[in-house]
């Protein structure tokens, strides 16, 4: 089988790091191959050659060479850029890391396309209003697989109605962390560069755009770590943007030991060697805590809110840390072989469910007074959470259909478990499932008009059936009104099949029926099942081949 083609969008030295890790994972695999594009958000050999090189990462196949500007320029000149590498590339996949505007170039350029995307990182938030937050958020709308660090980004998007497509991996920072300790202790020679001592220093970075775009904020955060070099030497990390906005600004370090930016394998001595870190980086907030070093951040809020109540990190707004204990968030150091695996087993089954080529030909007919066509698709399969490979299928038929130009909404019965043989709960039971209502829900921007039906280890399939026809005809009136559809496509299962030939003769449409796993009707004993499948095969006006 054809290995399954990944673009990866990296720009800034956090989402070299993260790639790292989720590269080597993609290369130990057969089914999978990965085009690493590079936008160029982070030019400076010291922040973006020197990481390749280090991390051991494939050289992109792609160098965009885009920087400078505000958000807008910069942002919009990568979506152009990644819109061609992406059409020509044509990926299966494309897979972004963080939230900066590489993240967000990355994640626009990908959902126009109507390309799959994965977002690392996915589910941080800081609750501020910050361009980071907006990246995150946008990134997170848009992907279909959210790969989250810890069970708090979980959370997060739970209370924001997102549980499609997400999974907890773990944190890729820490795998890298662990797997490139020792050989920064080997290597490394900053140390003795800088004439630095182990634990006489604090390490400092400064760069985010709400300490360096406007003086009086990057006054306060350089007076800030003036004020902790009293205490100990404060070694700043400075940032290209940082060390303009200051020239700009007319304001000088002070006290502050300045270098300039330093490549993976010194960060990492200078993180092992040091007493604590000054930061307002995401990224560093963690790494601190991989080498067990007290954080303070430079932000008023934080994404990574385990650190904080694992007192391992303070807002620079509090006054001292929470009570010291260890973090268990982060994972175990495999997080990039979950996510390569995901990839790998979620783009198997979309090959193995899509159908072969484009549907076939739907009959000849307009919509109503010239409109687009409205087809409406039974499936008792959908969402995917229901049914894997059956579920995809139909997701794939509605995109094909869309593709066309088609208006297609899909149908799908929601089953209403009753597995307990306690009479009273029984009852109980079942006036809870005559209370529920049919509703339409958004899945995967996808219009589905849930109903639900009854299903129990001790019910019949008769029963199933009968629950579920009931179902369909309960809501059938309220789809003419709200989309009166031209077309009725379903599957040749006995629920589906006998459901769509319901439909198309009180609707007076033609009905479709695709045969998409084989004929139930032939696999199943039971008698209702198979005189229910072969009399809406008989009834429908154009029937497809089996995949």
């Amino acid at each position: 089988m054809k290995p399954r083609k990944i673009l990866t969008v990296v720009g800034a030295r956090p989402q070299f790091i993260k790639a790292a890790a989720t590269s080597a994972a993609i290369a130990a695999r057969g089914d999978l191959i990965e085009v690493m594009v590079h936008t160029g958000q982070h030019f400076d050999d010291n922040m973006s050659r020197v990481f390749f090189e280090e991390l051991e990462l494939p050289v992109p196949a792609y160098t965009l060479g885009i920087h400078g500007g505000g958000h807008g320029a910069m942002t919009g000149r990568m979506i152009i850029a990644l819109e061609e590498v992406m059409l020509h590339e044509k990926p299966d996949a494309v897979l972004i890391y963080g939230d900066t505007n590489s993240t967000l170039a990355g994640a626009i350029a990908a959902a126009k396309l109507d390309v799959p995307i994965g977002h690392v990182e996915a589910g941080l938030r800081s609750f501020r209003p910050m361009p980071e937050e907006t990246n995150r958020i946008v990134a997170d709308r848009v992907s279909r697989w959210l790969f989250c660090p810890t069970a708090t980004a979980v959370d997060n998007l739970e209370r924001e109605g997102i549980a499609r497509g997400v999974h907890l991996v773990g944190d890729v920072m820490y795998d890298v962390a662990l797997k490139m300790r020792e050989r920064a202790r080997a290597r490394s020679r900053i140390l003795q560069t800088l004439g630095l001592e182990r634990r006489a220093f604090q390490l400092a970075t400064l760069h985010r755009a709400e300490n360096t775009d406007d003086k009086d904020a990057l006054a306060r955060a350089l007076a800030y770590l003036g004020a902790a070099a009293a205490r100990a030497p404060v070694v700043l990390l400075l940032h290209p943007r940082t060390r303009a906005a200051a020239a700009g600004f007319g304001l000088d370090f002070g006290p502050l030991r300045v270098a300039d930016p330093v490549s993976y394998l010194d960060m990492l001595a200078l993180l092992d060697a040091c007493a604590g870190v000054l930061t307002d980086s995401g990224g560093l907030q963690k790494e601190a805590y991989f080498f067990r070093k007290p954080c303070v951040t430079l932000r008023d809020a934080t994404e990574w809110v385990e650190t904080i109540e694992g007192g391992w990190n303070r807002l620079w707004t509090q006054d001292d840390y929470a009570p010291r204990r260890e973090i268990a968030a982060y994972g175990d150091g495999r997080a990039a072989e979950r996510i390569a695996a995901v990839l790998a087993d979620d783009l198997a089954y979309d090959r193995a469910a899509a159908p072969p080529g484009d549907l076939p030909a739907l009959p000849v007919r307009t919509g109503a007074k010239g409109e687009r066509l409205r087809v409406l698709i039974l499936s008792h399969m959908y969402p995917r959470a229901h049914h894997p490979a059956g579920g995809i299928f139909v997701h794939e038929q509605v995109k094909a259909l869309r593709r066309r130009g088609v208006d297609a909404r899909v149908v799908s019965g929601d089953p209403f478990w009753i597995s307990t043989f306690n009479p009273f709960r029984f009852f109980a039971a079942l006036r809870a499932y005559r209370r529920e209502r049919p509703v339409w829900k958004a899945w995967d921007t996808v219009l589905v008009l849930r109903f639900p039906y009854l299903c129990g280890y001790f019910f019949r399939p008769s029963i199933h059936a009968l629950t579920y026809l009931h179902g369909v005809k309960r809501v059938l009136s309220r789809i003419r009104a709200e989309f009166p559809f031209d077309l009725v496509h379903a599957h040749t299962s006995f629920l589906d099949g006998t459901a769509g030939l319901l439909a198309s003769r009180l609707g007076g449409t033609p009905l479709v029926i695709t045969e998409h796993t084989g004929p139930f009707g032939v696999l199943t004993r039971n008698r209702l099942m198979r005189h229910l499948t072969r009399r809406s095969v008989a009834g429908a006006d154009r029937g497809t081949g089996s995949m």
